[in-house]
């Protein structure tokens, strides 16, 4: 069977649903220089995992969000936390499956750790964060179902800032709620939208120079804020959607089976995981393409990939000591590591 390229493919797709000639030239169009417009003066390379992290003793089941400290990686998994020591060992699981104190419902999805030392987890399903101490007791959680303030229909990712604020984002209802470091709320910023400081299924945060950065998923690009949510950039979109049913999430179609005759994923730019490395750049996952990307003063400076490959990845963070750069590679349910050394040579200091 003839493998066909993306831009044959999405003329097919135009094809089976009947699209006027002029939308589908009109959207190649934009995709071709979309694609473009990204590689130009951009590092691309492949780069080899230094280790990998999975363990027998307690296997993924399905990967999130990652987050380190001086000692241990933490990753979220369904039900549980999950520990290692910086050489992949497991150490324990925190969590079980349920609505009590210390027990998640279903996924555990974004991960922090305030200067105290405690462990917040966003526990999607029962509407609420919880925090942990260091060897995993429960501390306190805050939120419940609802759309008022202080409360959660599908939160997502969660940062906190120099002062121990906590910040959530909301799937559901596209904001950032902002509380105390013991779960008062605050305030709240952000709306549904597409336009400067309205957001689209927000995710992942990360905080850098005083700036708030959201993964504005539905929307393809990286806003900037302030912490108290004033607007203050965005960049620039990095991918282009074109489905045959536009006013539908993606999220919940799996990749590359039958559903594919309706939707085509080809350059969406999921973004997912955002961080920042010690010299200011920010990396970021783009789930479709299975690439990391680097941004430097705006713009896309390298795209990478890796061995063994990269399926679905979600969530990255840097080690305490920015050594290492972890990737949870959601598709194979696995921790790819690697070496920023390695990373830096590949980009190449300027």
């Amino acid at each position: 069977m003839k493998a066909f390229t993306w831009p044959e493919r999405l003329m097919i797709r135009f094809n089976r649903i009947k699209a006027p000639p002029v939308l589908a030239v009109l959207a190649l169009s934009l995709l071709l220089s979309s694609a473009c417009n990204k590689t130009d003066g951009v590092s691309e390379f492949v780069l080899k995992a230094s280790s990998i992290i999975t363990s027998n003793e307690a296997p993924f089941t399905n990967i999130d969000s990652l987050v380190t400290n001086e000692k241990y990686i933490f990753v979220s998994d369904i039900h549980h936390i999950k520990v290692f020591d910086r050489q992949g060992n497991h150490i324990r699981s925190i969590g079980e499956q349920g609505h009590a104190h210390g027990q998640f419902a279903d996924e555990v999805i974004g991960l922090a750790i305030n200067s105290r030392g405690e462990l917040l987890a966003v526990d999607m399903q029962n509407q609420r964060v919880q925090a942990f101490n260091a060897a995993g007791d429960f501390i306190r959680a805050f939120g419940k179902k609802g759309s008022q303030d202080g409360q959660f229909l599908q939160p997502q990712g969660i940062v906190t800032d120099q002062f121990d604020l906590i910040y959530v984002t909301d799937k559901v209802r596209s904001d950032v709620q902002v509380f105390s470091p013991n779960g008062e709320f605050l305030y709240r910023f952000g709306r549904k939208g597409n336009g400067n400081s309205e957001l689209l299924e927000p995710e992942s945060m990360a905080i850098h120079g005083e700036k708030l950065y959201i993964a504005d998923e539905g929307n393809h690009r990286i806003q900037v804020f302030t912490p108290r949510g004033v607007y203050l950039d965005s960049l620039p979109g990095f991918g282009v959607l074109i489905s045959a049913q536009l006013e539908s999430s993606m999220d919940d179609i799996p990749y590359q089976t039958g559903y594919d005759s309706l939707y085509d994923r080809t350059r969406e730019g999921d973004i997912e995981g955002i961080a920042f490395d010690n010299n200011n750049r920010l990396y970021f996952v783009d789930e479709d393409q299975n690439t990391i990307k680097v941004i430097e003063q705006g713009s896309v400076i390298a795209t990478f990939t890796s061995v063994p490959g990269i399926k679905s990845a979600d969530g990255i963070a840097f080690s305490a000591d920015y050594s290492a750069l972890y990737v949870a590679d959601q598709g194979n349910n696995r921790v790819l590591v690697f070496k920023t050394t390695d990373i830096e040579d590949a980009i190449g200091k300027k």
